[in-house]
């Protein structure tokens, strides 16, 4: 795995397997293509998969001042894990799932994840919408509050 690191990102992070969220990560057994793991700090950094074009971007003071944060992420291609989509309205899986953690992290302000597509670049015959979840049962929710950029 190839990971680069933009401001006080810090990689090769040593886990004491403390998190039982990264434990679970890893023992799902999924077609992982990628993974990234850093620790950040109030300045914020990125955590960049070259592999995947996968990407955190985390902006100045979305982590409290004095706090060091383990951030990190889980590329998967694997279609068990994927949302449930709707063939009758032309619902298509247009990125990789990515896995983000810890579980539960808030930040102060928005944080960016960025995704490579493989839409076709006409928004007029496109419509976009990104499925998450944030529940230990893996119940999904659609989120409308989405910028793409092209």
């Amino acid at each position: 795995m190839r990971l680069a690191s933009i401001g006080a990102g810090r990689n090769n992070l040593d886990l004491d397997g403390s998190d039982r969220h990264i434990r679970r990560l890893e023992s799902i057994e999924a077609n992982v293509i990628a993974t990234a793991r850093g620790v950040f700090g109030s300045e914020g950094g990125s955590l960049i998969s070259a592999e995947t074009n996968v990407s955190i971007i985390i902006p100045p003071n979305a982590i409290p001042e004095g706090t060091m944060q383990e951030i990190y992420f889980k590329v998967c291609e694997d279609k068990k894990l994927a949302p449930p989509l709707d063939r009758e309205k032309g619902e298509t899986l247009l990125s990789p799932i990515v896995m983000c953690g810890p579980h539960g992290l808030r930040f102060n302000v928005p944080i960016e994840l960025r995704l490579p597509h493989c839409a076709i670049v006409n928004p007029e015959s496109w419509s976009f919408a990104l499925k998450s979840s944030d529940t230990s049962n893996g119940q999904l929710l659609k989120i409308i509050l989405i910028r793409f950029y092209f």
